[in-house]
This record gives structure tokens, sequence and C-alpha cells, in this order.
């Protein structure tokens, strides 16, 4: 389970704020298995964030600081 730096779980359709605060984002995708690190073409775990800097971002876990990446609010799941 991939969680943000205060604990809580990451979900789908999560929004965050994102580098300092300047960026927001929402989570496309938690990425962890090992289907969905192959199907993405990725070597380590994080999340796929549509960001309002530059569209899809990859954020890989050992990235993660309560400086750059927080959980604003749970969103509905992408899709719903």
């Amino acid at each position: 389970m991939i969680t943000y730096p205060d604990g809580q779980p990451a979900q789908v359709g999560d929004r965050l704020a994102l580098a300092h605060r300047q960026h927001t984002g929402v989570v496309v995708e938690v990425i962890e298995t090992a289907d969905q690190l192959s199907n993405w073409g990725l070597k380590d775990p994080g999340l796929m964030i549509d960001t309002s800097y530059g569209g899809l971002v990859f954020e890989p876990t050992f990235t993660f600081s309560p400086e750059e990446i927080a959980l604003v609010a749970r969103g509905p799941k992408l899709g719903q």
C-alpha cells in the first residue's frame, strides 16, 4: 500500500498539493504491483498524477516528503 508522508493511503481521485503547495494535482493511478510497473515501464512504485503544471507526472514513493506532496481532499475515483 502506498501512503502519503502523513501515513494516509493513496487512492485514485485524491486531490493533492504539490511542490510546497504551489501546484495541485489529482491521482490517476496508484502504481505498486509488478503488472502496473511493467505496464508503465517503471522500476519504482509511486503515483501517476495529473498536475496543474505539466500534465501527467510520475512521482516515485522515494521522493515523497511533506513539502512535496500532501493530500488535500479525497475525490471520487476517476471514471465514476
